[in-house]
């Protein structure tokens, strides 16, 4: 009877794999990609000073922009994603988000910015961090803190990672390409990133769930079944 149960308890090379992982790699790809390239405004501000003539404070009003549009667009993202759905939000914010970076890059007037960078940038963005938080919360049921915190460290990473690679762009090619490479960059990333989210509630989570309460039966666990051996 031991055996029996040790071999009912042991896990099963065939058997899936909790896919709530698949979910929050996606989710701190998404947030390190969309966070990265919002915060590289700073980066552009000299190149776009000297190339077009403009202020360099009238360019950082642009950020001021992205978090007042972030602000509203997140509250609206949330309540959308409730109704359709965390995939189609992001998928939307990620057409948005490639869409005013590619934009961005062939503005001739400082309002078109405030447009491209300031409103559909920043648009996108908004439809990301709200969703994929509470989506991650769904699927760790029992580690909340931990999906949230994961989700959350997309923020540095992104500053982190695409900081210095737009200071390359910028100096190797120009600012109009670097917002181009930028915006394809998005798109390339983002999107596939955002095809493999699952909503919590959906059978993919109920049969994932499963199979990780199942595996995750500790040595203490095969101890107490041994006792009927």
């Amino acid at each position: 009877m031991r055996d029996r149960a040790v071999v009912a308890a042991r896990p099963s090379a065939s058997a899936p794999r909790f896919y709530g992982w698949t979910v929050l790699a996606a989710a701190f790809v998404i947030i390190s990609m969309s966070i990265g390239m919002l915060f590289t405004l700073a980066i552009f501000l000299k190149p776009m000073e000297e190339a077009m003539g403009w202020s360099r404070s009238s360019i950082s009003s642009v950020g001021l922009l992205n978090w007042v549009v972030m602000g509203l667009g997140g509250v609206l993202a949330g309540f959308i994603s409730d109704r359709i759905g965390t995939r189609a939000v992001v998928l939307v914010g990620s057409g948005l988000l490639g869409l005013g970076l590619v934009l961005s890059s062939q503005v001739t007037a400082l309002w078109q910015l405030y447009v491209t960078f300031g409103i559909l940038v920043a648009g996108g963005v908004s439809a990301f961090y709200v969703p994929l938080t509470v989506l991650a919360i769904k699927w760790f049921g029992d580690r909340r803190g931990m999906a949230a915190s994961v989700v959350s460290a997309g923020n540095g990473a992104g500053i982190l990672l695409l900081s210095p690679l737009t200071r390359w762009l910028v100096n190797e090619l120009d600012w109009r390409m670097a917002f181009l490479i930028l915006g394809d960059l998005a798109w390339l990333v983002v999107i596939p990133m955002a095809l493999l989210l699952r909503d919590a509630t959906s059978r993919l989570c109920r049969l994932s769930s499963m199979v990780r309460l199942r595996h995750g039966l500790k040595a203490n666990d095969f101890r107490g079944l041994e006792k009927f051996g």
